[in-house]
């Protein structure tokens, strides 16, 4: 029996009966590397919330004090001016309000560039 897969649209033979949803054999393949991938990313960030929980407890307040309104994220970068999805880069962890913004390229230039990781 010839099914439509539901994510890709592509026609395909599932090899079982008792699902109807079933995604085609490379929509699956791409679902599962997602998953695994996204598992990894959760154990790795655990592990690192417990080795630096300080560092977790600052993250934690600038993302409030960004969702609550009072710090606003600017739409450039403070290091190149590029518009980019701009990401706070702390530049010491004594408190939450010091840091920089800096685009994604900038940030790994300067995680590469310091001790702090």
């Amino acid at each position: 029996m010839i099914r439509e897969c539901r994510r890709c649209g592509r026609d395909f033979e599932p090899n079982c009966k008792r699902t109807k949803e079933t995604p085609c054999p490379d929509c699956r393949k791409q679902l599962i590397s997602i998953s695994y991938q996204s598992l990894f990313a959760v154990e790795q960030s655990k592990k690192w919330n417990q080795a630096f929980p300080e560092r977790r407890n600052i993250h934690q307040q600038l993302y409030i004090a960004v969702k609550s309104g009072g710090i606003k994220r600017p739409e450039t970068c403070s290091k190149c001016g590029r518009e980019a999805k701009i990401q706070a880069h702390h530049t010491d962890y004594k408190h939450y309000t010091h840091f920089v913004w800096l685009c994604s390229s900038c940030h790994k230039i300067e995680h590469n560039n310091s001790n702090i990781s």
